[in-house]
């Protein structure tokens, strides 16, 4: 299943420069403006060091994922992220139309680990009118709009759309993803999780807190050190006298 996928995707992604592209022109002898630098590793929203750690593998263009961003996760941020109790990780998991959320991915990642989860949210939030664009072959419209409101020029979306090393690493988090039979996928400390609800996520955050709570406890004090009895039936070694007392029969006069 995951490596027809996998497939399937990498197929439909190849034809990025025509299908997505098609709208962007470089004016000749232009330079292109600088972008920031690409984020090409996991970006963990919440306190890097938090006890709990939730991954997600979802795609932009995934229905049940935009349900997920735009109804749960605001409520697990609330409750458990902003409070240093659990961090959040996305993994980029394309899907079909795969040049759109492969796009989507890489502007994400050009607009640098503080713009990456802004540029998701407004991917999600604008899921619907980019799926329907796509179909009309004006997609690129929509990607623009969202790299302009975060930064980002129309010669810089058009370089990060094009740039290999950016979507070779989102092809890499797609070729390392677990196998699934649906999306998104969840999990909790390593945990996968069998649905993705806000309370069955919040159960398993508690619970895995609870059980790094118990882990890192120290043992528990004894009530205080008991001294072995004396053993009375072992007759003691007899004293012997100093070394510097004068023998017997030798005293002093």
């Amino acid at each position: 299943m995951k490596s027809g996928l996998i497939q399937a995707t990498a197929m439909l992604a190849a034809g990025l420069g025509v299908v997505l592209l098609a709208g962007f022109a470089t004016p000749a002898g232009a330079q292109a403006a600088p972008r920031p630098a690409p984020v090409l590793k996991d970006v963990t929203m919440g306190m890097a060091d938090a006890p709990v750690k939730i991954v997600e593998y979802a795609s932009v263009t995934c229905a049940a994922c935009e349900t997920f961003h735009t109804t749960i996760l605001p409520r697990l941020k609330a409750r458990y992220i902003l409070t240093g109790e659990a961090n959040f990780v996305l993994r980029d998991h394309p899907t079909p139309p795969a040049p759109v959320s492969f796009a989507g991915f890489q502007l994400a990642r050009c607009a640098g680990a503080d713009g990456y989860y802004p540029v998701i949210d407004d991917l999600f939030k604008r899921q619907t009118e980019l799926l329907d664009a796509a179909r009309n072959g004006s997609a690129q419209r929509i990607v623009m709009e969202i790299g302009a409101a975060h930064g980002l020029s129309s010669r810089d979306v058009e370089a990060c759309i094009k740039d290999e090393n950016v979507r070779g690493y989102v092809q890499k988090e797609l070729d390392q993803s677990p196998d699934m039979t649906s999306m998104p996928v969840v999990f909790v400390n390593g945990r996968k999780l069998d649905t993705f609800t806000y309370e069955t996520v919040a159960a398993a955050v508690d619970q895995a807190a609870r059980e790094g709570a118990a882990a890192a406890e120290p043992p528990a004090p004894t009530a205080g050190r008991e001294e072995p009895p004396l053993d009375v039936t072992t007759p003691l070694p007899p004293l012997e006298p100093p070394t510097d007392a004068p023998a017997p029969g030798h005293g002093a006069p």
